[in-house]
């Protein structure tokens, strides 16, 4: 109840810290990328086992080393490799496009 004060009042940070804090990932998640504070709605996505919503969500917050690290743990090299050309490091890009 009190997640939906908070959210009906404009106050969706408390909202979805609450949320989080009460295991309700999914929701905090969800709150967290209305708000456009990705680098949090990625941790919620990942509490949540959807690890393609905190990818997007990493990826969104420019949070690229965090990134990496999941695409490392999805198998998703080319992922990693796209990542690593935007940062200018053509021959680490190489050497994922090339798994």
């Amino acid at each position: 109840r009190a997640i939906l004060i908070y959210e009906a009042n404009g106050r969706k940070e408390l909202a979805a810290r609450l949320c989080a804090q009460t295991g309700d990932f999914r929701r905090a998640a969800e709150l967290y990328s209305q708000m456009e504070i990705f680098i949090e709605a990625a941790r919620c996505f990942a509490q949540a086992g959807d690890r393609e919503a905190a990818l997007e969500a990493f990826e969104k917050a420019d949070a690229f080393h965090e990134a990496i690290r999941l695409c490392e743990e999805m198998g998703r090299f080319d992922r990693i490799a796209g990542h690593y050309e935007r940062q200018g490091e053509c021959a680490k890009a190489v050497e994922y496009y090339e798994k």
